[in-house]
């Protein structure tokens, strides 16, 4: 039977006993998972491992577990890929990108407000404990990052990433040409900006242009903002 995973912030590594006393955790294994004497789990802690644990007490206020293997998580992505996606009016829409970028292996969300963005807030909390469960479900054993908002110009400062904005009007490379683009596959580190619903501006266009970013389309159908993000970062993860 597939046991379920969960992360912790307490390091594992190099231990063989284990106390919890998170309550929401705690809430968990009591009351939905119902767990017991001998019952077995999965935990990992950002550190690339998950480690089987057996549970040896379990209360109201704490749990006692007991590590009984260590492992290298066997989920693994091809490249290190940050996603640059404009904050959007509808938060659903917003956080279905986090889930799914988060099961693909997306390593850094950047959040950005750019010319026609209708928000300019996120909830980083919320969006955390997003990506957190995301992770426990997918089989990742790092979370990524969600980083807080920032405008376009700030975000085109990051040089430590292969940056590639994705783009639906004229001027744009398609995929299936860019895709073998050399730079591309010799970065070990890639940023890729989506932009908001009605696409960039001019001047964020030029913005790219100036910066020697790359303008590349996702094919001749309009695809919606969310969609957008999922698809690019399928395209360089998958």
């Amino acid at each position: 039977m597939r046991m379920h995973r969960f992360f912790i912030e307490q390091k594992l590594q190099g231990e063989k006993e284990v106390l919890v006393t998170d309550p929401k955790l705690i809430h968990q294994w009591l009351n939905v998972f119902r767990y017991k004497w001998k019952s077995k789990l999965v935990l990992f802690d950002n550190s690339g491992f998950e480690f089987v644990v057996e549970v040896v007490s379990l209360q109201n206020d704490k749990a006692e577990l007991q590590i009984i293997e260590e492992r290298e998580s066997s989920v693994s992505t091809k490249k290190d890929v940050s996603l640059f996606y404009a904050v959007v009016k509808n938060k659903i829409n917003f956080e279905w990108v986090l889930e799914k970028g988060t099961e693909l292996g997306v390593s850094n969300f950047y959040p950005i407000f750019t010319d026609r963005s209708e928000e300019k807030k996120i909830n980083l909390d919320r969006s955390q404990a997003i990506i957190k469960e995301s992770a426990e479900q997918s089989g990742r054993a790092k979370l990524p990052l969600i980083h807080e908002t920032e405008n376009l110009v700030t975000a085109l400062e990051k040089k430590d990433l292969f940056l590639i904005a994705f783009h639906a009007g004229e001027g744009a490379i398609s995929w299936n040409t860019f895709k073998d683009n050399q730079g591309l596959n010799d970065a070990k580190r890639i940023g890729i900006f989506i932009g908001p619903e009605g696409g960039w501006s001019e001047r964020e266009v030029d913005l790219f242009k100036q910066n020697s970013i790359p303008l590349v389309s996702l094919g001749e159908a309009t695809l919606r903002a969310e969609t957008a993000a999922v698809v690019a970062s399928a395209l360089l993860l998958v």
